[in-house]
């Protein structure tokens, strides 16, 4: 009892002294300049009205714009007032530098949401200095008033709000009741299909593994199995439809609850007794979920480059009911070979829920990205059979580690698909060809779950397959001397489920590539591995650990540990022979690595918690119970500055679309003609890749409308990759939209209207404003659509 009190008292003691910083996050923005604001000068001041979005409103940053003949040393002041006139805060800036950011902090107002704020700079009658405007109507939610005098212009400001505790745990409240809501859906999608599997087995053949092992394999092979379903579903030429699809996962969920209703009839209607990991493990998983989502409530659209492009594969699985041949009609891509397993479950939970395609793919990839926990946790006690392992490994990715939290910033949720499933595959696979590790289940078992996960990684994400094949070849060295016959086996039925796919690969994609093996080479740069990903104290900290981990049980011949060290060794050094391959590279290899990370971390923690409770049974109850503060204590610590990070996972800079954007692509969508071809902003993603900085890049995948610049998919076609760099070179170019150059530009690509997202990059608004050859048709301030007069 009283260990339990001093470690619960620690615990709290960790959480005060983790002091993590503030949440803050941009609110309001107004990004656009192009000239400088009146000179605010004794009684003439210039004021910029806006409004808040979110409560906690702390900042206000303006550009210092300085003349040549400012009076040095001279104020400008900077004031903000609430609607009804009071003074939130003010500041005098003397000594100003040209271009240099002006930010007004003062304590977060905790019901700023929905109020209009005025900000007002003054200076003296000698003053030289003002702050950057744009001449157009940027933001339309306020106004730049000068002289009191209103105008169509508006300053260039960003303002900052911060995430108030009051705030959190309404946005946290929501989300779980969000996530209570959609419960039945993604028990459907994600847990049912696996859980009906394995309640086929017999009692007798039941896992030792417990639920954990359990949960990580239902999830995986809930994963697995629906692009095999889609894959076979085109090979005998039937399409889904919304009515077969919830048809089949209705049934699907129906027969795992009968199922699991009679074992528990057959158990004599007993509860089966829960372990305190378990507990614990789900306590982990509710956390790691809420974060997740709680980390994308300011976002409009999936993030960065790589999210239209998944969007696109999603939308022809829906147009079409099958795994498409092509792209068509969606673009003018012959051969479709990308993988498809974490498009084809958004598409089954968009017909489950009819919620927008878009907000299925942030939802259902964030609460997937919450559930790693339980597929790492899954492979841990596959491995260690060390329970109080697989929760330390699950809390370092649910609440610690950068990755796989921050996959949120590309979209990548088709790579945080795979390593779901990959972590119970490698879990099985050390299973089927381990040394007496096969336990309840005989290791034919094992071979069939083994090939199950390992045909749906085949669909779900080729970089992370390759992963596995280097984690098998450390596990036939450390394993069974026979352990290659049954992963012989195992691979032998994963390619026949999943021939007709490896079939295509092989013609369009294999055969391409061994004539001409040159192709697979790396540009220069594009295989150095990413430092700057692991700069956050904490993630050092867990590597760190996770090294000392790893020499300790190298030293201790622990074998899982030399598994991990095997795969490590030969997946680093195969990806640093030669100039590397696009193919995979040391990057998703990088953000991969959470995987065996967790792992070491989780081994080394519960073997240091056995020496520890060794060591204070041989010493004074005092000194054990100092131990047991000390270490629950940095436990909390840890897990509340982690679970920081987890909610700022998003990096801003990846956000391509806006609320304005999203805006302004419905009304293209309910305004424009189908056969419009926008111009679009676009900037050098990649070598010689193009991609959208902008909403932009969202206009052909939601609107169906052609644009200049689409989606990533088009440098998959040969033919069209040359015509779409070659009109993006030149747009880089463009600066003056009514230059013979620009006419001849437009008129090649078959230009009718032209899109400007809030983010922007070579086209901005004033290029066509104004112009007798563009007509303004929309522009919320931020985003702005114009159409060609008379292309």
């Amino acid at each position: 009892m009283a260990s339990r009190l001093v470690a619960a008292l620690a615990v709290a003691a960790g959480l005060v002294l983790a002091r993590p910083g503030p949440l803050t996050a941009s609110d309001q923005e107004q990004p656009r300049l192009d000239r400088a604001a009146p000179l605010p000068r004794g009684a003439e001041v210039v004021t910029q009205t806006f409004i808040a979005a979110r409560n906690g409103l702390s900042a206000v940053e303006l550009l210092a714009v300085v003349y040549d003949d400012a009076p040095p040393g001279a104020p400008l002041t900077l004031r903000l007032n609430s609607a009804d006139g009071r003074l939130i805060a003010a500041a005098t800036f003397t000594g100003l530098v040209h271009n240099a950011p002006l930010r007004l902090s003062f304590a977060p107002q905790p019901d700023s949401a929905g109020q209009t704020y005025t900000l007002e700079l003054s200076g003296g009658d000698a003053n030289g200095a003002t702050v950057w405007a744009y001449s157009l109507d940027g933001y339309a939610r306020g106004e730049l008033r000068a002289a009191d005098r209103a105008g169509v212009s508006d300053l260039r400001f960003t303002t900052t709000y911060t995430y108030l505790p009051a705030d959190i745990l309404r946005d946290a409240f929501l989300s779980l009741l969000q996530l209570a809501r959609a419960a039945a859906p993604l028990w459907l999608v994600l847990f049912a299909p696996g859980f009906l599997l394995l309640q086929l087995l017999p009692d007798r053949l039941r896992s030792r593994g417990g639920r954990i092992e359990d949960w990580g394999l239902a999830l995986a092979l809930s994963l697995s199995s629906a692009p095999l379903l889609w894959q076979w579903f085109t090979v005998i030429g039937l399409r889904w439809t919304p009515e077969r699809l919830n048809l089949a996962y209705g049934l699907i969920g129906a027969a795992a609850a009968v199922s699991a209703f009679l074992r528990w009839r057959g158990r004599g209607w007993r509860w089966p007794a829960v372990a305190g990991s378990d507990l614990a493990l789900v306590g982990v998983v509710v956390v790691s979920v809420g974060a997740r989502l709680l980390a994308v409530r300011d976002l409009a659209l999936p993030a960065w480059v790589d999210s239209p492009h998944h969007f696109v594969v999603a939308r022809l699985l829906m147009e079409i009911g099958q795994v498409p041949a092509s792209y068509a009609p969606l673009l003018p891509v012959q051969h479709f070979t990308y993988h498809f397993g974490f498009h084809g479950l958004a598409v089954a939970y968009h017909w489950l829920t009819a919620q927008p395609l878009t907000d299925v793919f942030l939802f259902l990839g964030q609460v997937l990205n919450g559930l790693a926990p339980v597929s790492v946790a899954a492979f841990i006690v596959a491995l260690t059979r060390r329970p109080g392992a697989a929760v330390v490994g699950a809390g370092l990715v649910g609440l610690v580690s950068l990755f796989p939290a921050y996959y949120v910033s590309w979209g990548r949720y088709t790579q945080l698909a795979g390593l779901v499933v990959l972590a119970p595959l490698l879990g099985a696979t050390w299973r089927l060809v381990g040394r007496g590790l096969a336990g309840a289940w005989p290791r034919w078992v094992w071979l069939v779950l083994v090939a199950c996960l390992a045909s749906g990684l085949v669909f779900t994400h080729y970089r992370v397959l390759g992963f596995y094949a280097t984690f098998a070849w450390a596990a036939l060295a450390a394993g069974r001397r026979r352990g290659w016959k049954w992963l012989g086996g195992a691979a032998a039925l994963a390619a026949g489920c999943s021939w007709p796919w490896l079939w295509r690969l092989w013609e369009h994609w294999l055969q391409p590539i061994l004539r001409e093996p040159g192709q697979l080479a790396s540009p220069q740069g594009y295989n150095s591995f990413p430092v700057q990903y692991f700069q956050n104290d904490l993630d050092r900290a867990w590597i760190a650990f996770g090294l000392l981990a790893l020499a300790w049980g190298l030293w201790r011949r622990e074998r899982p540990v030399w598994v991990m060290a095997g795969w490590l060794a030969v997946t680093f050094a195969l990806l640093n022979i030669g100039p590397g391959s696009w193919l995979v590279n040391n990057n998703s290899w990088a953000i991969s690595l959470f995987v065996p990370g967790a792992l070491l971390v989780g081994w080394g923690a519960e073997r240091l918690w056995a020496l520890a409770r060794v060591w204070s049974r041989r010493r004074p109850a005092c000194a054990g119970l100092l131990l047991i503060a000390v270490l629950a204590g940095l436990a909390a610590a840890l897990g509340l500055r982690g679970l920081r990070g987890q909610v700022l996972a998003l990096n801003p800079l990846t956000v391509l679309a806006t609320p304005d954007d999203r805006a302004a692509l419905a009304w293209v969508a309910d305004h424009t003609p189908a056969e419009a071809v926008f111009l679009t902003n676009s900037w050098r993603w990649q070598v010689t890749t193009w991609s959208g900085p902008d909403g932009g890049a969202w206009v052909w995948p939601l609107t169906g409308r052609r644009t200049t610049m689409p989606p990533l998919d088009y440098w998959l076609e040969p033919t069209w990759e040359p015509e779409v760099r070659a009109f993006n070179e030149r747009l880089a170019a463009l600066r003056d939209a009514d230059s013979p150059e620009a006419l001849a530009l437009l008129q090649d690509g078959g230009v009718t209207h032209v899109f400007i997202g809030a983010r922007g990059g070579v086209l901005k608004p004033e290029m066509f404003v104004g112009s007798p050859r563009y007509r303004l048709l929309y522009s919320n301030g931020a985003a702005w659509v114009f159409a060609l007069v008379n292309p």
